[in-house]
């Protein structure tokens, strides 16, 4: 499987080679337009050499949030949530992080850390 990103680090194209069907495998357009740093720093694990194919990559337990039908609601309530929350600063690491608290049925009153890069 071929990924590229575009300018900003969302996938903007697939290609995939397979000798078997992709049909029992993940649906794969659900990865379009998501930004790598959801991919699981697909960038960074690609440069340090982590990744030795992307049908096994997508298929690691990580990736059945991403494939999930709810994964755009998590986005899109992470993404308000950062915008509409001030950082704080925290002394023991130096660096600002925020939390959330998201009520998605999937994730129902799971706490979620991010960091501001």
């Amino acid at each position: 499987m071929h990924v590229q990103l575009d300018q900003y680090g969302r996938v903007d194209e697939l290609v995939a080679l397979s000798l078997e069907p992709l049909t029992a495998a993940p649906n794969y357009l659900q990865l379009y337009h998501v930004h790598e740093k959801y991919l699981n720093n697909l960038v960074q694990r690609w440069q340090d050499g982590l990744i030795e194919d992307f049908y096994s990559y997508f298929k690691e337990p990580w990736a059945c949030a991403i494939f999930h039908d709810r994964f755009a609601d998590l986005v899109e309530e992470i993404n308000e949530h950062v915008q509409s929350t001030p950082l704080q600063v925290s002394s023991d690491h130096n660096h600002a992080t925020q939390s959330c608290t998201i009520n998605l049925p999937l994730f129902a009153n799971s706490e979620v850390y991010f960091t501001r890069l």
